[in-house]
């Protein structure tokens, strides 16, 4: 969704890194997810943005932890798209093999058992609803099962 039924033009220094690669020494998976997330939300998932970001991520930060980082992060983002964009940023990683389905499992275990839903709440009123985003994006797109369909949780690839 656009915010106020109007996308916003990319800002120019991430339009620059996106153009440049974003070979950057600072890149974290949420790092990562900010950039994607911008390019997602204001021109859709096929925009060469995204893909420059997928493109971008590096060999030694696949695992589980990343997927948890990317997830976190978006629950904690303000634009309205941001849980499903990082359900399909997880996907497109997948995808382009940079994670394995394994890893994209633990990630969304590794989320749910760290998170105190309490605590959160308070500085995220909105959280139940925007792990519902998640978890209804994530069984969409094939990267988790409800449990009772196939055996439990598990993304295929």
């Amino acid at each position: 969704e656009k915010l106020h039924g109007v996308a916003s033009a990319i800002p120019e220094c991430y339009a620059k890194l996106l153009e440049a690669g974003i070979h950057d020494l600072r890149t974290s998976p949420e790092r990562l997810f900010r950039l994607y997330c911008t390019s997602f939300v204001n021109l859709g998932s096929a925009s060469p943005g995204c893909a420059a970001v997928v493109d971008d991520w590096p060999a030694g930060m696949a695992g589980g932890g990343s997927v948890e980082a990317i997830l976190q992060s978006s629950l904690e983002h303000l634009a309205v798209g941001a849980r499903v964009a990082a359900v399909h940023f997880v996907k497109a990683l997948l995808d382009a093999g940079k994670l394995t389905a394994a890893e994209v499992v633990e990630g969304f275990e590794q989320l749910l058992k760290r998170l105190d839903l309490d605590e959160l709440r308070l500085d995220v009123p909105q959280i139940d609803a925007y792990l519902l985003e998640v978890s209804t994006e994530a069984h969409r797109q094939g990267l988790i099962h409800a449990r009772g369909q196939g055996g439990g949780g598990g993304a295929r690839n």
